[in-house]
């Protein structure tokens, strides 16, 4: 095996180390890489310190409150809820929807936004279908298609149809 240090420089290596001193620190006093230092550790057994890392979450720079928008809709981090994604976060509008009821959602429960801005959760905007089938037919029979089958909406008082935006419908 072709090393760069002798036996007695791994020791006195690893006695530097354990000091308090840098892989780096060492290799630039025997002026080699901090991979040749980090081998020689290897080689004696020495155990690596733990790095730092970086700050995540409440204690890093960009920490935002919890607040992610995913397709549209706000997510607040909670977790351990029960209906939080494996990530933590949970869909702003069914928290609010299961405190108004008093009860958990079902997977097949649908909260839906009366005005159609996913970020308007008030307890006013916001209804509950007991499955997506009853949520659709909701549609249908207030909002017609266009030749394309998009859902679309009328523009009050303009007489004419737009596309209704923020909708996955």
């Amino acid at each position: 095996m072709n090393s760069v240090f002798t036996s007695e420089d791994d020791i006195e290596i690893k006695k530097l180390y354990e000091s308090g001193k840098t892989a780096q620190q060492i290799a630039d006093s025997y002026d080699v890489y901090k991979q040749s230092v980090l081998t020689s550790l290897k080689r004696t057994g020495t155990p690596r310190r733990q790095s730092w890392g970086r700050a995540t979450g409440a204690k890093s720079a960009k920490w935002k409150g919890g607040n992610r928008y995913i397709k549209g809709k706000r997510h607040v981090l909670l977790s351990g809820h029960n209906i939080s994604r494996k990530d933590g976060y949970t869909a702003e509008h069914r928290v609010i929807m299961q405190d108004i009821l008093g009860r958990k959602l079902k997977k097949k429960d649908v909260v839906h936004h009366v005005d159609g801005d996913r970020l308007n959760n008030s307890v006013n905007n916001l209804m509950v279908y007991r499955s997506n089938g009853k949520h659709l037919s909701a549609h249908s029979a207030n909002w017609p298609r266009n030749k394309k089958g998009k859902w679309v909406k009328l523009v009050e008082g303009a007489g004419i149809i737009r596309p209704l935006l923020n909708s996955i419908y």
